[in-house]
């Protein structure tokens, strides 16, 4: 969604001093896939913030959480399920909107943050 990637460009602007409007900014999903939920939100963030500063994310890290005006990290559906079906997948870190999971002990760090500032930290250091 054109609409939804400037609002995160302004917000990463906003929140982080990143001057965006120097460049072209492009987003897009391997196989054509559309992606309409806002869970991806702190996904293409992470992937613009690692693009600007020419670092990428290191290995094994999935993410996911709507980020709002105020660069908040909002909760999303079953974020149990999407953590499990990552661990299946290979991930062993998860950055994850702050909320209580009920999961089983599980051999993966999860981070759990409110803002994007936290999250950006928690994924780059």
């Amino acid at each position: 969604d054109y609409n939804r990637v400037n609002m995160l460009l302004a917000i990463l602007e906003k929140r982080f001093g990143l001057d965006f409007g120097i460049y072209d900014a492009y987003v897009n999903v391997v196989g054509g896939m559309k992606v309409n939920e806002p869970a991806a939100d702190l996904a293409v963030a992470a992937a613009l913030v690692s693009s600007y500063r020419n670092r990428p994310l290191p290995k094994g890290i999935l993410v996911f959480g709507e980020v709002g005006l105020t660069g908040e990290v909002r909760r999303v559906s079953a974020p149990e399920r999407r953590i499990m079906d990552g661990i299946n997948l290979g991930f062993s870190k998860f950055i994850v909107p702050d909320s209580k999971l009920q999961l089983p002990s599980v051999k993966a760090q999860i981070v759990r943050v409110k803002t994007l500032e936290q999250a950006i930290t928690a994924m780059f250091g």
